[in-house]
């Protein structure tokens, strides 16, 4: 059934002329000083993050908020594009010379 038409039967012609409410904005839990020193961090090569745990444990010390690990990682990759990197782990029987050859190569 429409929903127009279970209001009419419920309320009348009168509830049907009754404005419709408008939608309550979303609030953001990270505000603009916590947007503006996270990008600071993130462009900075020196002081960048290793993880979305530390950028976490970094933002609730430094503010003291609680910002939940879904919400500010959703928050970071949505408005900066950031994606933690993890180095390939290095085979235990790698030669050292071979590396070292290879590296005079290129």
């Amino acid at each position: 059934m429409e929903l127009w038409l279970k209001d009419y039967r419920d309320k009348g012609l009168a509830g049907l002329l009754i404005p419709v409410k408008e939608k309550q904005k979303r609030t953001r839990h990270v505000n603009k000083e916590i947007h503006e020193e996270l990008e600071k961090r993130l462009n900075d090569p020196r002081l960048g993050f290793s993880s979305y745990v530390e950028a976490l444990q970094w933002v609730n010390n430094t503010f003291e908020t609680s910002i939940q690990y879904a919400t500010l990682r959703n928050y970071m990759i949505e408005f900066f594009g950031t994606k933690i990197k993890q180095p390939r782990k290095s085979h235990i029987k790698k030669s050292e010379e071979a590396k070292v050859d290879f590296l005079k190569l290129t």
